[in-house]
Parts: structure tokens; sequence; C-alpha cells
């Protein structure tokens, strides 16, 4: 003998279940999501150039894997890049750079990544932090 279950039944069944599945997501996602956000708007400016310590046309090589820096409660994450310079045009001569986010390269991902692949040439606006140029989403870094 087997059980006949309605058409009805089922479809009340799955948008139950789906409706659970959905409220708990909601509550869940505002624990586990985080968007990246950067406090700079308008164009770019002179003044706003002189905020970075290093300014270079450059060429990406090798990626060297992420770093975890565990900082009170956070965890930051970031990589290097070998670089050579093409063009400086503000602060010393750097040969890597330290670049917060993750890379799909490193199976870590995350939404403020720049995306730096080896063989290309940026545009750096980096700032110096213990002797070391960074680079983030937030800055005018651009390919």
């Amino acid at each position: 003998m087997g059980v006949k279950i309605s058409t009805k039944l089922l479809l009340l069944m799955r948008s139950t279940l789906f409706s659970y599945f959905f409220g708990i997501s909601l509550f869940l996602l505002p624990y586990y999501s985080v968007a990246c956000v950067c406090a700079f708007t308008g164009d770019f400016s002179i003044e706003k150039m002189n905020e970075y310590d290093y300014v270079a046309l450059v060429k990406v090589g090798k990626l060297i894997p992420p770093i975890e820096k565990k900082d009170d409660e956070s965890i930051q994450r970031y990589f290097e890049a070998e670089v050579t310079e093409i063009d400086r045009f503000k602060g010393g001569p750097i040969s890597k750079l330290k670049v917060f986010g993750g890379h799909r390269s490193f199976n870590y991902h995350t939404s403020c990544d720049l995306g730096i692949d080896p063989g290309e040439e940026w545009i750096i606006f980096g700032k110096k932090l213990n002797d070391e140029i960074e680079i983030n989403f937030c800055s005018f870094t651009q390919i």
C-alpha cells in the first residue's frame, strides 16, 4: 500500500520549508555578511593625491600567498605582490606591495579584492605603514 500525497499538499510543504529556511537565512545574514564600503566620495584631486605616500605606474610580477594578521577582534588578510616600476611619480623605489583583501589564486575572496594579476600594469596609490607600501580597494589604485 502506497501513501498518496496530493499535489496541493506537496506545494504547501515545499513553500513552508522554503519560508522556514528563508527566514533563518535572513536572521543569520547580518552575522555573516560584510560588504566593502569606502569613505571617500567625489572626484580625484591634487589634494587627495597628497594623502598618498607612493604613486607610480607598475607592472605586477609574482603574487605571494596571503598572510593573516590578527588585530584585537578582527582578522586582516593581505598578500604581497612583487612589482617593477615603469614610472614613479611620488615616493621612493619599491619592489613589493602589500595588497589588502584576497585573491582567487589563493582560494580566498572578499568584496574588497582589487583583482591584481601578474603581468598587468597598474597605477598605484599607496600609503606607507611600517616601511611598506599598502594598497586597498578604497585607494585610487587602478588598472
